[in-house]
């Protein structure tokens, strides 16, 4: 009798709990509206051309074919210039042999979190709040690994809250800005679902200028030319991330997330790489990129404006229906994503600037697009920021400019 009793009255509770709990969301959880409210981009004074490189490939390195190919891609990359951290022939990159991992760390330390530091500051200050309003940190890189993490100097430095909540990403590669991102926006959902404003200083930070001996290495023990020495650069970018709750009136949104996926593409894991060596990271960026991204995009891209309603249920079903913050990888790459979305070079202006001008900071480069595509006159309401990272990782964001 006693069972029969409980199994009723557990009956009428879940009864009644599935009646009254939507409205109970309803009342209690508003309709969520994250928005980015600020971006900081901080590179480095110094920069590398071209010329550069092949001055100080015959420094170290002998005549091989691979290295001879490498040079030849250099000047095909259509990169104008690369931000570094130090001139072409600071010590620590010039000794006898490539620098070791620890080496690399000390330079991360001394240059990549001041980097991090002014990004953030530039952030902070376009935002309007303080640094002690920030309530959750989101950080990554994929040039540097310690414990405790970056985040922590940078935090440290900027004068954040002990106790607010901090992750740093690792094994992302390229995609980490909007995977940093994606984090963010999950953690301050999170957030508004317990009736608490969240703030988050979302940024990234790369220093590849340590990894240039490296990078000439592996075509001397391969016999392959690698790409890799003329793509990277160095730079740190960030943005403040609101979850809408008690907005103050200097809060200006920039760009407001409509919604957000991620997708590994099968069998690709090879294709994108930054594995660890003794003498710091091995980069690994094979042909087949451009052609996984030119496949993946498209599909993603439909699936993602299928799921959201406030995209799909305008009618904005076409990818020229949205400027595009594509992370260029490389040249091909935006070649390749550009053909098979149909779009124009004016969709994918701000993506060719930044490559043009900056070339690729892997993590920190797709925030630095959207600081460039706001700053650019017109342009559509709508706009899509993507970027391929190992895996191969595809992270992608739909977002609107509030006019």
């Amino acid at each position: 009798m006693a069972y029969h009793i409980l199994t009723w009255l557990g009956l009428q509770q879940y009864y009644w709990s599935s009646k009254l709990l939507p409205e109970i969301e309803r009342t209690k959880f508003p309709e969520l509206c994250l928005e980015i409210v600020s971006i900081g981009v901080q590179y480095p004074g110094w920069t590398v051309r071209p010329e550069d490189v092949e001055s100080f490939a015959k420094r170290h390195y002998g005549d091989s074919p691979a290295i001879q190919r490498t040079l030849k891609l250099n000047y095909a990359t259509g990169i104008v210039s690369r931000p570094s951290i130090a001139h072409i022939d600071l010590k620590d990159i010039n000794a006898d042999e490539a620098p070791s991992i620890t080496g690399i760390h000390s330079l991360f330390k001394e240059y990549g979190v001041n980097l991090a530091v002014e990004a953030c500051q530039k952030a902070i200050k376009e935002w309007g709040g303080s640094p002690t309003d920030i309530t959750h940190v989101v950080a990554v890189t994929c040039t540097d690994s310690s414990n405790p993490g970056y985040h922590e100097l940078v935090a440290r430095e900027l004068g954040l809250k002990l106790d607010i909540d901090k992750v740093l990403l690792h094994g992302v590669g390229c995609s980490g800005g909007l995977a940093a991102l994606r984090t963010a926006a999950n953690a301050l959902q999170g957030a508004a679902h317990r009736g608490k404003p969240g703030r988050a200083l979302v940024f990234a930070t790369e220093i590849h200028t340590s990894l240039a001996r490296r990078a000439f290495d592996q075509c001397e023990e391969s016999g392959q030319p690698n790409i890799t020495v003329a793509l990277f650069s160095d730079c740190a970018s960030a943005l403040v991330l609101s979850n809408g709750l008690e907005r103050r009136e200097f809060e200006q949104p920039i760009y407001r997330l409509l919604n957000w996926k991620q997708r590994t593409i099968p069998d690709t894991e090879s294709d994108i790489q930054l594995n660890v060596h003794p003498k710091g990271w091995s980069a690994v960026v094979t042909k087949n990129v451009p052609h996984i991204a030119a496949k993946s995009v498209r599909p993603m891209f439909d699936e993602l404006v299928r799921e959201t309603p406030l995209i799909s249920g305008k009618g904005l079903l076409n990818a020229t229906s949205f400027d595009w913050a594509l992370h260029p990888g490389g040249l091909a790459v935006v070649e390749r994503a550009k053909q098979a979305l149909g779009l124009s070079s004016a969709h994918l202006s701000a993506s060719y600037e930044i490559y043009r001008k900056y070339g690729n900071s892997s993590s920190a480069t797709v925030i630095s697009v959207l600081d460039c595509l706001r700053k650019i006159p017109g342009g559509q309401d709508h706009v899509v920021a993507c970027a391929f990272g190992p895996g191969v990782s595809v992270e992608m964001a739909l977002m609107v400019r509030p006019r």
